[in-house]
């Protein structure tokens, strides 16, 4: 069990008890989530802590005091924790891995921002999910694989390491940032494994802004097929100190089945690496040479933290529509 900083303990639960009147009876009685949340919380018992937390978004999903109060500590006690994250009271399957769950913030040059969220993970072999759905607490379905409800894909190689399977599935995009709460997770595997997990998403989940990309510009027409894109390093206003980075770049096909992906590279130090020239890739799909055709470039930050198993990531993209006319 880790050891608390008392320091920031006391604040924490000066600053929670202070407001004692938003919070109901859970403060009028003594007792309750909340209240069990600020002890574990002091205790450094941040799994028993997760746990009141989830009861109490569970007891009262309409009360925004009590939610805004068990959000609060569970956002200081990711600072506590840092990079080792939170611990879950539940596990994935060892056929999954590099599971991220990501809200994501889309910035696109012809339509604008749209937000959505969106699951990534390796897999042993194609096919392994049967079911995968992801519940707002306590009954909008988000995503449902059985129901058709959000967009599934599989790839034979794009997981990690290199050449792993893959899925991607992916929400409706709205106007509006992926709301905060309790959100519950059922996935049951082809050999029949179930899992029922859950996750939070608090009010930092959303990024407020997208990085910039100098090139491509909208509509910029390259000469060659291996054209060099660059953008500026980016955090995001909501970033916190022990989120761990990363940066994914890619050019997709629009016009071809699924949205094909011609080349993509990735960066485990964003802030190094500020452009990449299509071609040779180490950890994402290479390409000699683009065709001639029109392409979308997109450019995506994230921002993560873990939760159990989970990687739990706050992304932003910028998408730029380019030509390749020799």
């Amino acid at each position: 069990m880790m050891k608390l900083n008392w320091k920031s303990g006391f604040c924490v639960l000066g600053l929670f008890m202070g407001s004692g009147a938003l919070a109901g009876s859970f403060f009028a009685s003594g007792e309750g989530p909340v209240v069990g949340a600020q002890q574990a919380y002091a205790q450094g018992d941040f799994r028993k802590m997760m746990l009141e937390i989830k009861a109490g978004l569970e007891a009262a999903p309409q009360d925004r005091a009590i939610r805004e109060n068990l959000l609060s500590l569970y956002r200081k006690a990711r600072e506590v924790a840092g990079t080792n994250g939170l611990p879950a009271d539940w596990e994935l399957p060892p056929e999954l891995t590099n599971f991220r769950i990501s809200t994501r913030r889309s910035e696109v040059d012809t339509s604008g921002v749209a937000y959505l969220l969106k699951v990534n993970s390796s897999q042993s072999e194609s096919g392994s999910v049967r079911q995968l759905q992801i519940v707002r607490h306590p009954d909008e379905v988000v995503l449902d694989k059985q129901k058709e409800i959000g967009d599934w894909s599989e790839n034979s190689g794009a997981g990690f390491p290199r050449g792993t399977p893959m899925f991607s599935f992916q929400g409706a995009r709205t106007k509006r940032p992926v709301p905060a709460g309790l959100y519950l997770l059922k996935i049951e595997l082809t050999n029949g494994k179930k899992v029922d997990g859950w996750f939070i998403l608090d009010e930092l989940a959303n990024a407020s802004d997208g990085p910039r990309v100098s090139s491509p510009t909208p509509g910029q027409i390259f000469g060659s097929g291996n054209p060099t894109f660059r953008w500026t390093d980016f955090r995001s206003p909501e970033y916190q100190s022990q989120e761990l980075r990363s940066l994914w770049v890619s050019v997709f096909d629009p016009a071809a089945k699924n949205y094909e992906q011609k080349w993509s590279e990735s960066f485990g130090s964003p802030s190094l690496q500020q452009e990449a020239t299509v071609g040779p890739s180490k950890l994402g799909r290479a390409i000699e040479a683009l065709a001639p055709g029109e392409y979308r470039f997109t450019v995506e930050f994230s921002e993560r933290h873990r939760f159990g198993d989970l990687q739990v990531s706050r992304a932003s993209s910028v998408n730029r529509v380019f030509a390749i006319k020799p």
